[in-house]
């Protein structure tokens, strides 16, 4: 189970892992896992104060990690990919407070990588670790809203900073 937040798009993210060797054999290096998440969050959009973007993506994918090196074993690294659903709305504050636009939907490609760093075990099956990556989406379709009395582009691709708490069991 892993908890994140993702800066500056401030989502936050509740993913699962459930290891599975789909494409690599049980004596490779690399471990395989299949993953699934959600994100949800009210991103503003570009600089402007007064429009936010309701958002929620639901994912499920591949990822793969490994140590950096043979020593110290606490420390991975992992790259990853997803394919889902995004969902946006625009939300005004500010001098458009209480301006909502129609949900905008569209299939979505996801990418990621970084390090893990095992912090320390909770038990001899439990392990709690942070997570440091780079996270990006791609919409395969954008779209534009017209609400408060100006166009407003939603579903765009986008990158972010990951930052998670992640507790696992074997």
């Amino acid at each position: 189970l892993q908890l994140s937040l993702q800066i500056p798009q401030m989502l936050f993210q509740v993913a699962g892992r459930w290891h599975r060797n789909l494409f690599l054999d049980a004596s490779s290096a690399w471990r395989e896992s299949i993953v699934a998440d959600v994100r949800i969050g009210q991103p503003q959009i570009g600089r402007d104060p007064t429009r936010f973007a309701e958002t929620a993506q639901v994912t499920a994918g591949l990822e793969w990690s490994r140590q950096i090196v043979d020593n110290p074993e606490w420390l991975r690294f992992y790259v990853g990919t997803t394919l889902g659903y995004r969902f946006e709305r625009l939300l005004g504050r500010g001098s458009l407070d209480g301006v909502k636009s129609g949900t905008v939907e569209s299939p979505v490609l996801t990418a990621g990588f970084g390090i893990e760093i095992d912090s320390f075990e909770i038990s001899d099956r439990w392990r709690h670790r942070l997570r440091f990556g780079i996270t990006g989406w791609l919409p395969a379709n954008g779209a534009t809203v017209d609400a408060g009395g100006a166009a407003t582009k939603l579903l765009e691709p986008g990158a972010s900073i990951n930052v998670g708490w992640t507790v696992s069991y074997y």
